[in-house]
């Protein structure tokens, strides 16, 4: 009776395992790229860093002083990079094909979404949206 109970719980553990969700497909974010291994990054992501904004530490100020400038800051609010994306199609008057683009969002208090800021990483220039946008 046992060695059944153990066999049954067994087979109902690995259905269960075999049940957990596929991974989420890959959206186009190469931020995590800077924790990989030099060897292991895409051979684009050398143009990023030879480019005018080759960090998430510059993205973040750049994103910082403009948001300050255009819109105030508030006590309340902060920025943070979540996103580095590759354009697949040139963007009118922003960036061009195979340009990286830097995403900084506006936080408020950590619960809420105020801005979103990209930044070309190549030519330095800004889109914004928010309250004033």
């Amino acid at each position: 009776m046992k060695k059944t109970l153990t066999a049954f719980l067994f087979g109902i553990c690995a259905m269960a395992q075999g049940a957990e969700p596929a991974p989420k497909s890959w959206d186009g974010n190469y931020l995590s790229t800077f924790e990989l291994a030099k060897e292991m990054r895409v051979e684009s992501f050398e143009t990023l860093l030879g480019s005018f904004v080759p960090s998430r530490l510059i993205a973040e100020e750049m994103a910082l002083q403009y948001w300050f400038k255009n819109h105030g800051l508030l006590a309340e609010e902060g920025v943070g990079a979540t996103g580095l994306f590759r354009i697949g199609r040139d963007i009118h008057d922003f960036a061009a094909r195979g340009e990286w683009v830097w995403e900084i969002r506006v936080i408020h208090h950590g619960l809420s979404l105020d801005g979103v800021i990209w930044i070309n990483a190549h030519t330095r220039k800004i889109r914004a949206l928010g309250p004033k946008s």
